[in-house]
């Protein structure tokens, strides 16, 4: 029985790792996003001056 605990103690202790990675994943790319739309609003406002 100790053998099925330590596995179930591993997995969960995977599970939180795999986790953590998905969320560090997530906050990367949402900033890319973020990060993307100004570069993009950017490109917007410096086209519209020069058509001005």
């Amino acid at each position: 029985m100790k053998k099925r605990v330590r596995l179930d103690v591993e997995a969960v202790g995977m599970q939180a790792k795999v986790q953590t990675e998905r969320e560090r994943v997530t906050d990367w790319m949402l900033k890319l996003r973020k990060t993307r739309k100004k570069s993009n609003e950017q490109k917007t406002q410096q086209k519209g001056r020069c058509q001005n």
